[in-house]
């Protein structure tokens, strides 16, 4: 549709929250490729693993987030509240989709760490301690 014709369409009384326009399907765009690229190579991953199309689908919406699934919060892990102190590098490498305690999917994260080896000695002493520390309590 030309701007042309979209302005003339602006002009009306139409609610354009509510049209779906017609998709160019001779005209996309290299992030559109890229997209259906990955949707057939889950599809045949599935095929070649003899996944049933339920489970191609079910992996498909995951992957675009079509339902979106909540992510397991780093703040409230014991990972965080006990190393948060510490001289750590940290860097969200990616997600993990598991079941939490209701049966629900959810998202939890995949950190990987830094540290120089005098950071990590430090760092390993003081895991050590707080254990000792535990201990007394």
């Amino acid at each position: 549709m030309s701007s042309e014709d979209l302005s003339k369409i602006r002009e009306s009384n139409i609610d354009f929250d509510k049209v779906d326009f017609l998709y160019d399907y001779g005209n996309i765009k290299p992030e559109d490729k890229k997209l259906t690229s990955e949707v057939l190579k889950l599809v045949e991953e599935g095929q070649r693993n003899n996944h049933n199309w339920t489970k191609i689908k079910r992996d498909i919406e995951s992957k675009f987030e079509i339902d979106p699934i909540p992510v397991m919060k780093i703040e409230d892990s014991v990972w965080f509240n006990f190393c948060k102190d510490e001289k750590l590098g940290q860097s969200l490498q990616g997600y993990k989709t598991t079941k939490d305690k209701d049966g629900n999917d959810i998202r939890v994260p995949i950190i990987g760490f830094t540290a120089d080896l005098e950071d990590l000695n430090k760092f390993i002493t003081n895991v050590i301690t707080k254990i000792n520390n535990m201990k007394k309590v």
